[in-house]
């Protein structure tokens, strides 16, 4: 029933309790961002030695060597952190709207939907609300209140980046 069908740790409309599905989908990313490049430049001598796959290999032999790993883990941590909070936020918008919503939906769907914003629109309006739209109908929550509370948080975000703006216009002034 649901996305509870499909794996991706979401329980059905009703359903309260907590899934450790989506912390451990996080934690698995983090490992993969951490090990696969090594494992596919180790890859690459294979790679480049069949007519199919040299130009891969060729590639990956080629391709930027990571030398510390302490950057790299504070940024996806920072990313996580902040795709969070936005789900969080969006979680507080829903959670108002369709009181059904559980916050581990928000955390999952949020961030799936926000993908469609990388589509060529302004600002990723209309493909967020459709995502939205789509994904928490999934689990009973009305189109009116879906598109709510992406454009809630549209809304929200729009006034954290105006803000951040202006703190970066006042600090550029002072230098």
């Amino acid at each position: 029933r649901g996305l509870a069908g499909l794996g991706l740790g979401l329980r059905p409309v009703g359903e309260r309790r907590p899934s450790p599905l989506p912390f451990a989908l996080a934690a698995a990313a983090l490992g993969g961002a951490l090990l696969v490049p090594s494992a596919l430049r180790r890859a690459a001598p294979a790679l480049a030695r069949h007519r199919w796959t040299g130009g891969i290999g060729a590639a990956l032999a080629g391709a930027p060597r990571l030398v510390r790993r302490g950057p790299l883990v504070v940024a996806l941590g920072l990313s996580f952190v902040t795709h969070a909070g936005v789900a969080l936020a969006s979680f507080a918008l829903l959670s108002r709207l369709a009181p059904s919503v559980a916050l581990t939906d928000a955390l999952v769907l949020v961030p799936v939907a926000l993908i469609a914003t990388y589509l060529p629109t302004l600002g990723g309006l209309g493909t967020r609300e459709a995502a939205f739209v789509l994904l928490f109908g999934w689990i009973g929550v009305g189109e009116a209140e879906a598109t709510a509370a992406s454009l809630g948080l549209y809304g929200a975000l729009v006034c954290v980046a105006l803000l951040g703006g202006a703190l970066h216009l006042l600090h550029a002034e002072q230098a």
